[in-house]
């Protein structure tokens, strides 16, 4: 009986492509990786929020993050009239992504954005440059953080370039995590 399942299992790791195996390599949380994705995030400051609209159609806008956390939770403001907000009530899905023409190098955080309520944790993670657009913090500005469940990534300076025939990115799952700060 043990020699016939180890049959199967040869015969099964047969059939197993060699994008089937380099996907699996780069699905697992790496720290360095996880750095890397930091800097792009932090390189490129502005990133575009992509949501999804009543008609499941995606929606995107440039917003203006904090820097990644260490768990690479990112927070924003916007106004809670905003259509993002209405899209956010509905569905809580998001993308983020970040482009930093300098070093040619991109990461797409794909996560869900909570609404923050307590105002001591909208103030501790309030940045100073919203301030202009929101002079009243409490009423006049919504803040989501947005906890990561996967990264993908392409930066050729640091030799993460991804599938060379599919082009897919890596990608790093991550394990739901609160957002804090």
């Amino acid at each position: 009986m043990r020699h016939a399942a180890v049959f199967w299992i040869a015969c099964a790791t047969m059939f197993v492509t060699p994008a089937c195996v380099a996907h699996a390599q780069v699905s697992a949380p790496d720290a360095s990786r996880l750095r890397v994705a930091s800097a792009i995030m932090r390189a490129a400051r502005y990133c575009a929020l992509i949501t999804q609209d009543i008609e499941g159609r995606t929606s995107a806008r440039t917003i203006d993050p904090t820097i990644p956390d260490s768990n690479l939770v990112v927070y924003f403001a916007t106004t809670p009239k905003s259509r993002k907000v209405t899209q956010l009530g509905r569905d809580n899905r998001v993308s983020l992504y970040y482009f930093d023409a300098t070093a040619l190098s991109y990461v797409t955080l794909y996560g869900r954005a909570r609404l923050i309520t307590n105002a001591a944790d909208k103030r501790r993670v309030w940045k100073g440059e919203w301030t202009p657009f929101y002079p009243n913090r409490e009423r006049g500005a919504a803040v989501y953080a947005v906890t990561p469940e996967r990264i993908e990534m392409v930066s050729p300076r640091d030799k993460i370039t991804g599938d060379s025939v599919n082009w897919a990115p890596v990608t790093v799952f991550l394990k739901a995590r609160p957002a804090r700060r």
